[in-house]
């Protein structure tokens, strides 16, 4: 009787478990349609449209809508093969720096399993900026085998003042109360203007430098360790002013007004005309100063 009833329940689980794994597999199944469980090819070589040359690890992606469905990168000679089940499909293909391109309406049957959908060539995604002006401006100080340049125009701190205080405000240079210029601790030292003699040197020479203006002065050159082609055998060394190139024509000027702590006020005025090769030009200048300090002199 046990034997009899049993059977039946047997065959019953049986039935049940097909059932649950007719519909684990029906759970299971892609959402894209297959058709069959048959699958297909897409073929095709990718390259660039401006140069022809093939593009290598371009990425080709087989697209159900916005489902990626399967995918491959293209070889050194730009080839590619991708398997993706019976359907229709849309095929994207992208590359680094290259506009995509997608092709459209792709299908895979039994019929047609194998597609080759040729060359394919993508554009340089390129975009033509508009002009850039790059603008720089001179370091205060530069370094070159036999000299160094000291850029003065753009020093705000140098619109007033003369040529002496300009000088005893750069690196090695010392300029004293007298306004006698020394360089690295040496009075043999040889100034010139422009790259010309300028006659400044010595003690009645010294009081030549209040009568260039700091503001006209363009930059200055020290040379520490000057060749023969300067004939300063025996001199510590050549500073070289070189003062600012007016190139306008006509009459032109400018104003300019210093005031500073603890004491220091200034005003000056340049005045300049220029026809053909001949210059008038003229400074004039007012500068009150008062600095704490002293000093020795002891002349024989």
């Amino acid at each position: 009787m046990l034997k009899t009833l049993l059977i039946p329940y047997m065959i019953l689980n049986i039935l049940v478990m097909d059932v649950r794994i007719l519909v684990g597999q029906q759970q299971r199944q892609p959402p894209y349609d297959q058709g069959t469980l048959g699958r297909g090819v897409l073929l095709g070589r990718v390259v660039a449209s401006d140069t022809d040359q093939p593009l290598e690890y371009a990425t080709v992606s087989v697209l159900k809508g916005h489902q990626v469905i399967a995918g491959t990168l293209t070889d050194g000679k730009g080839l590619f093969a991708v398997k993706a089940p019976f359907g229709v499909y849309n095929l994207k293909i992208e590359f680094l720096a290259y506009g995509h391109k997608t092709l459209t309406d792709v299908s895979l049957s039994k019929s047609n399993t194998s597609v080759n959908l040729g060359v394919i060539d993508l554009r340089p995604d390129t975009e033509l900026l508009d002009e850039v002006e790059v603008v720089g401006t001179k370091g205060q100080m530069q370094l070159s085998l036999d000299k160094k340049i000291f850029n003065i125009g753009r020093d705000i701190t140098n619109r007033s003042g003369t040529a002496d205080d300009v000088l005893d405000n750069l690196p090695s240079i010392d300029v004293d109360i007298d306004g006698n210029v020394s360089l690295r601790g040496s009075r043999q030292v040889r100034i010139l203007i422009d790259g010309r003699p300028s006659g400044i040197g010595g003690v009645r020479g010294a009081y030549l430098l209040k009568t260039i203006q700091a503001s006209q002065i363009d930059r200055v050159e020290v040379i520490t360790n000057p060749s023969a082609r300067y004939e300063a055998e025996g001199t510590a060394g050549i500073i070289n002013i070189i003062l600012k190139k007016n190139t306008k024509s006509g009459i032109n000027g400018a104003f300019d007004a210093v005031a500073g702590l603890p004491s220091e006020a200034g005003i000056g005025i340049n005045l300049n005309y220029r026809k053909n090769k001949i210059n008038w030009f003229t400074r004039l200048g007012l500068r009150h100063s008062a600095f704490n300090g002293g000093g020795l002199s002891d002349q024989r």
